[in-house]
């Protein structure tokens, strides 16, 4: 199999420094309909996004276990504890498709000669790199094939099976608005700008679905210094019938705030590609003092999230992890047990029933919501 380091493409840091620009961009585009490219245009303009110096990315893999690592770090300027996961190379967005270097040289030859077609359309000092290939069934209006994907640095190429010499379709990266994803993650619809060669929007579906979009918005963001947002609803006979009816602008009203682009990033970095946003709320350290807090909580149809004051991730919670919820009788705290580990937001009680909720939607219909009489929890090393 295959990694992302064989593009040798340079990994960056954590994005959306230029927030306050992003939302300018975005209601410019509005008022002028402007495309994603020219959009996006004037922040490539304040932003070094092809340094000279390029180094090969590595990956760890990231497990379940590391989710949910609880063992405290000292910030030493502000003596505050962090949980390690706070400080991991979360400048990586990791997939695995396979390489084109498994691929013979017939192959291999095929897919340059494809990419030196395409080269014209670039400046001289960018160059297309293949990314990772993999298959994927692609859905047309009546039917359904077999194609070859392949991702590059600027764009999605569709072959016919195995054949790399016919590109049945080639969809630049920059012009992606949105995905639309359907329950259960395999099948997802592309929305691309209009113009886009005239062919529409595009439905496939892959069992590996997961790593392509996560390749996609790590492309995105190296191209464009933005993620692509979603929404996940209905099945894949749901998305067919989307398939060209949602209009560029209702998508740019609906989800291009920034709000949602800081939220996806989180999910992008630390969860799942098409995780659903249920509650974003700020988190309350002291609940007498309504005008302070210093976290937020945020709930996914998947996994809690506790982010800082600056929506920097602490931890994710999977909810089919969690064997306990509970409220603490003494300071009225929704508390969460994960296995050995524990999770505490000052939140409204409610919120008991509303993350019960969504944890026996993942199965485990026999939890409940208990009172805690005791600091017996609270003496436990909290991660948040």
């Amino acid at each position: 199999m295959g990694n992302v380091c064989c593009t040798g493409r340079t990994p960056r840091k954590s994005s959306y420094e230029s927030c306050d620009d992003f939302q300018k961009s975005m209601e410019k585009a509005k008022n002028k309909q402007l495309s994603k490219s020219q959009i996006v245009t004037s922040l490539l303009k304040r932003t070094n996004l092809f340094p000279e110096k390029k180094s090969k990315r590595t990956v760890k893999e990231r497990t379940e276990e590391d989710l949910l690592e609880i063992s405290p770090i000292i910030d030493e300027e502000n003596k505050s504890e962090r949980t390690s996961s706070e400080y991991s190379q979360d400048s990586i967005i990791e997939y695995d498709l396979n390489s084109v270097s498994e691929l013979s040289s017939v192959q291999q030859n095929m897919i340059y000669e494809i990419l030196e077609k395409y080269k014209e359309n670039y400046g001289e000092n960018l160059e297309e790199l293949a990314d990772g290939i993999t298959e994927v069934t692609e859905y047309t209006q009546d039917s359904s094939v077999i194609r070859t994907m392949m991702l590059t640095t600027f764009a999605i190429y569709l072959f016919e099976q195995d054949d790399f010499s016919k590109v049945t379709r080639r969809i630049q990266i920059d012009t992606i608005l949105f995905f639309w994803i359907a329950e259960g993650r395999l099948s997802v619809l592309f929305q691309v700008e209009q113009g886009n060669n005239n062919e529409g929007n595009l439905i496939i579906s892959s069992p590996k679905m997961e790593d392509i979009l996560r390749a996609i918005e790590d492309l995105s963001f190296e191209s464009t210094k933005q993620f692509i947002p979603w929404y996940t609803e209905g099945a894949l006979s749901l998305l067919r019938l989307k398939r060209n009816k949602v209009s560029p602008e209702e998508i740019f009203s609906r989800f291009y705030n920034q709000e949602n682009m800081l939220i996806a990033e989180i999910l992008i970095k630390h969860g799942k590609i098409g995780e659903n946003v249920l509650y974003f709320e700020p988190c309350y350290r002291y609940p007498e003092s309504s005008d302070f807090f210093d976290t937020y909580f945020l709930m996914t149809d998947l996994a809690l999230y506790s982010l800082n004051i600056d929506h920097k991730f602490k931890v994710r919670v999977a909810l089919n992890k969690i064997t306990k919820i509970g409220i603490d009788r003494k300071y009225e705290a929704v508390i969460i047990i994960a296995g050995k580990s524990a999770c505490m937001w000052m939140l409204p009680i409610y919120y008991s029933e509303y993350i019960k909720k969504a944890v026996q939607k993942q199965g485990n219909f026999g939890i409940d919501v208990e009172w805690f009489d005791d600091d017996a929890y609270l003496n436990s090393r909290f991660l948040n």
